[in-house]
């Protein structure tokens, strides 16, 4: 059977998985070189590999006059956040077996159920307080606060989900006004100008005695990367844009609530890396954590579609 002959929904399916595996794969290769070279540099080579394919994007989608923008200070701002989501989730993938910061990372919609009602002023039922409060249980058995096992790059991960909500937010309201290509545009060129703004700032020498992996990936010198590191740097840049390309897709031929499930394929597939190339297993509680978290998202999810049969 032809791709175009299954169903919108089985594409939509197909698209989010690959989506999802795309960016599994940009975990892994930020990780294996996270010992090598700061974060910083990391997201600026990145970034300006990732410009000529957005505005490659940009051009197929319609052209440049896409990217004036009626709300230019919001896009500014949710820039700026993404660029925040980005580091602190890498800063807590180069301490945290990647399953672990993944399944931290997908207490975002526990944040955006929260911030839709604070902020927005949207009405969340019982069943989506009751997965906020399954998710964050989730989250403290994963983190374990006060534990010989806790690890403050744990931290990293949930900071980083918050912000994540925050531009999930502002995307709801830019989306009235903007195109998502100039949503990437000015994400790109933030990525730019605050990974190299920002370089010589965090190299503090308090920072730079610190242990920590996380505050290494941060404080690291700046080095000129091998042949083969700035393959994999450029990999990340690919696997960037491919894999919102695939994600806006999915979201695209098939209605939100069938595919978003299929999202969370990304904490299994994230175990099997952490086992293949860095040998990690979660113990029993990080493993509960993770199926609580997994658990409150899809209950988000099945709320929806509830409440979307309702009317």
């Amino acid at each position: 059977m032809k791709f175009s002959q299954l169903t919108p929904t089985t594409q939509g399916i197909l698209y989010i998985v690959t989506g999802v595996f795309i960016f599994t794969l940009q975990d892994v290769a930020i990780k294996s070189i996270s010992d090598t070279y700061p974060i910083l540099e990391i997201v600026f080579i990145r970034s300006l590999i990732a410009l000529p394919i957005v505005l490659g994007i940009v051009h197929i989608e319609g052209g440049l006059h896409q990217l004036r923008s009626k709300q230019l200070g919001l896009q500014l701002v949710r820039a700026t956040l993404a660029f925040l989501t980005y580091i602190f989730y890498f800063l807590a993938l180069s301490a945290l077996p990647i399953a672990d910061a993944v399944a931290i990372f997908f207490i975002a919609p526990l944040f955006v159920t929260i911030l839709s009602a604070w902020l927005l002023k949207e009405v969340v039922d019982g069943y989506r307080w009751l997965a906020v409060l399954i998710g964050f249980m989730g989250v403290l058995l994963m983190v374990r606060p006060g534990n010989a096992a806790f690890d403050s790059a744990s931290l990293f991960a949930v900071v980083a989900a918050l912000a994540y909500a925050v531009v999930a937010i502002l995307t709801r309201r830019l989306g009235k006004s903007d195109s998502s290509s100039s949503m990437a545009f000015y994400a790109t060129l933030t990525y730019i100008f605050a990974s190299a703004l920002i370089a010589p700032l965090v190299r503090q020498e308090q920072f730079m005695e610190s242990n920590h992996a996380a505050l290494q990936f941060l404080v690291r010198p700046w080095a000129v990367p091998t042949p083969g590191d700035l393959a994999i740097i450029g990999f990340t840049a690919l696997a960037f844009a491919t894999g919102f390309f695939f994600l806006t897709k999915a979201y695209h031929v098939a209605e939100a609530t069938a595919v978003t499930p299929f999202e969370y394929t990304a904490v299994p597939l994230s175990l099997l890396w952490g086992f293949l190339f860095w040998g990690d297993l979660p113990d029993k509680i990080g493993l509960l954590g993770m199926m609580l978290i997994i658990s409150s998202g899809l209950l988000i999810v099945w709320q929806e579609i509830r409440h979307r049969k309702k009317y």
